[in-house]
């Protein structure tokens, strides 16, 4: 069973976003995200990258970054 429409646009939006993110642009990647996140509010791994460039944008990690989040507080 294949992909409807509603959740091939999701996977391409997020996907984009990934994609930013992975390249440090921490507020493009933000919007697209959010952007996703309009069409399932639903979607877990979407808000959790949100959290991320929130996080990023504040506090931006070091020029050594590997992509891996470091969580700060438990």
């Amino acid at each position: 069973m294949g992909l409807n429409a509603s959740e091939q646009e999701l996977l391409s939006k997020y996907n984009e976003a990934l994609d930013l993110y992975k390249r440090r642009e921490w507020q493009a990647a933000l919007d697209g995200f959010n952007s996703a996140l309009q069409i399932d509010p639903g979607d877990g791994p979407t808000r959790v990258y949100i959290g991320r460039c929130e996080a990023y944008l504040k506090e931006p990690p070091g020029e050594d970054w590997d992509g891996v989040f470091e969580m700060k507080t438990k």
